[in-house]
């Protein structure tokens, strides 16, 4: 949890308001060890005062049902995205994508 925790005030450290959305997107949803990650976000969220978004595949290998969750949080214009690629190569592309629209 204090690893969820620093990697939400990094992210908050780079964004104008604490109080706007932040996408947290993981490998996936189908997993008892990124169910504890939303259950560790959801508490950093709540002592930091911000909102988060969780969301994930239902399979560690759908790259592309992932790239589409980070595209929809760039469309929601979410001040942040913490993000756990399925395949990092795989993510660079909508990861540029949210970096030029300076997404931190």
């Amino acid at each position: 949890m204090m690893a969820v925790i620093f990697v939400l005030s990094f992210v908050i450290g780079n964004v104008l308001a604490a109080t706007e959305d932040i996408a947290v997107i993981v490998k996936t949803n189908n997993s008892s060890y990124w169910q504890v990650v939303n259950k560790g976000a959801q508490a950093a969220a709540k002592e930091l005062g911000i909102s988060i978004s969780y969301d994930g595949p239902a399979s560690e290998t759908d790259i592309n049902g992932q790239v589409s969750m980070v595209e929809n949080a760039i469309n929601r214009q979410v001040k942040g995205i913490v993000l756990a690629p399925c395949d990092p190569k795989g993510l660079v592309k909508v990861a540029e994508k949210a970096k030029a629209q300076k997404i931190a």
